[in-house]
């Protein structure tokens, strides 16, 4: 899968901020972490604190994945609004979803806070519109759920929106925190970067070619720190956890 192409905004504006080695030897560790973007740095973070070896791998340079492309967007609005949530996994669980999305920007924002590096991170506010009379309603619908929730959200109607914005709006959700943005480049970086303070390893442009079983073990096999006796195109490196 062809993630990203041409020149992303997060690594064109940015340097590579720091460069790990590859994988030459063999590795044992508790856990296991395949990919260094966003995902991968965030997991380094957390799990770096339960005291175990950790090793992050990645088959590229750290962060050039999808997250050198990501929107930096963060909210805790979805892809669905919460009553099309509602039809898929219940008005509970869509409740929690929205919930669990807007702890996670301040969560964010509270790492932020003791990384050296800020990343750009910068509280927005967000706005949910329609210009489609035939969902001004459901709109309405929409923001009592969420103010019911405590959503700290405002109702413009056509009327109300045309004193804040300039392009057409016949209703709109307008939040007033909940969201942010942030470079992912930077972030993912910086999260490593404080890891490392705490016996995290990472070695990037080193691939996961294939995984076994073996004595209440997981053997991993990378593309690196080939043998002579290995059938050529093979790999003997391991790690296990």
């Amino acid at each position: 899968m062809k993630l990203v192409s041409y020149n992303p905004i997060w690594t064109n504006k940015n340097p590579v901020l720091n460069k790990y080695t590859y994988l030459s030897k063999n590795e044992d560790c508790d856990i296991l972490i395949i990919g260094g973007g966003i995902t991968g740095a965030i997991l380094s973070y957390y799990l770096s604190f339960l005291g175990k070896k950790i090793i992050l791998v990645d088959k590229n340079i750290i962060g050039y994945g999808s997250t050198s492309a990501s929107t930096s967007i963060l909210q805790y609005e979805v892809d669905y609004d919460i009553l099309e949530l509602e039809k898929k996994i219940g008005i509970v669980n869509a409740l929690k979803a929205y919930k669990a999305n807007e702890a996670a920007v301040y969560e964010i924002e509270r790492i932020v806070k003791t990384l050296k590096d800020k990343c750009d991170f910068t509280r927005r506010e967000s706005l949910y519109f329609t210009q489609d009379k035939a969902k001004v309603q459901k709109f309405k619908e929409e923001y009592k759920i969420r103010r019911a929730a405590d959503f700290d959200i405002e109702f413009l109607d056509k009327n109300s929106a045309k004193d804040k914005f300039s392009f057409p709006i016949e209703a709109a959700i307008y939040s007033r925190c909940g969201g942010a943005e942030i470079d992912p480049y930077r972030f993912a970086h910086e999260l490593i970067k404080d890891s490392q303070t705490r016996g995290l390893i990472v070695y990037e442009n080193t691939a996961v070619l294939k995984y076994q079983h073996k004595n209440n073990k997981i053997i991993i096999y990378t593309d690196k720190h080939k043998k002579n006796n290995c059938p050529k195109g093979s790999c003997c490196n391991w790690l296990s956890s």
